[in-house]
């Protein structure tokens, strides 16, 4: 890929790509330096990447990786003991917690499906692809990929229901 290749990529996607990033983040200038951050790191590998079929789809895995990984680290600082904040901002960290708590027992879930379920769900969820479009994708039936997204609902819904959660 050159630069000019690079550069239209950059331009068709970046946007799309911050608004996908504020709905983890909900932090624009966050968003925006995660969306910035997985456009250098594909620029550096841009070499190594001529096998990805689908460019769109592989920049949401990354931004959405990203912006996971960022959750974990914002958790990681989180000091739960803090007891000389108001009831008010108690209960809005409460919430981050519980809202971050949730993306993490969610991202545990779907590392522990299957390779098929992972990838339709993936592209379905996170890319927006519709059935055909992952069918086509990943060279399988539009019916492997209802199938294959049903069962990954179930896992999901049953590993986080180990946890209490909804």
């Amino acid at each position: 890929m050159n630069s000019r290749q690079f550069e239209n990529l950059f331009n068709q996607y970046y946007e799309e790509l911050g608004r996908f990033a504020m709905k983890f983040l909900r932090c624009a200038d966050l968003s925006d330096e995660i969306v910035q951050n997985v456009f250098v790191k594909f620029w550096e590998k841009r070499d190594d990447l001529d096998q990805v079929k689908n460019l769109k789809s592989y920049l949401y895995l990354s931004v959405r990786n990203a912006c996971i990984d960022e959750i974990k680290k914002q958790n990681s600082v989180v000091d739960l003991n803090e007891h000389t904040e108001s009831k008010e901002m108690h209960q809005q960290e409460s919430s981050s917690i519980e809202f971050n708590e949730l993306h993490y027992y969610t991202e545990l879930a779907l590392k522990a499906l299957p390779d098929k379920c992972y990838s339709v769900f993936s592209l379905k969820r996170f890319c927006g692809l519709s059935n055909k479009e992952v069918a086509e994708e990943l060279d399988i039936s539009v019916k492997t990929v209802e199938t294959q997204f049903t069962i990954a609902l179930k896992k999901i819904k049953n590993y986080l229901a180990q946890y209490g959660l909804p």
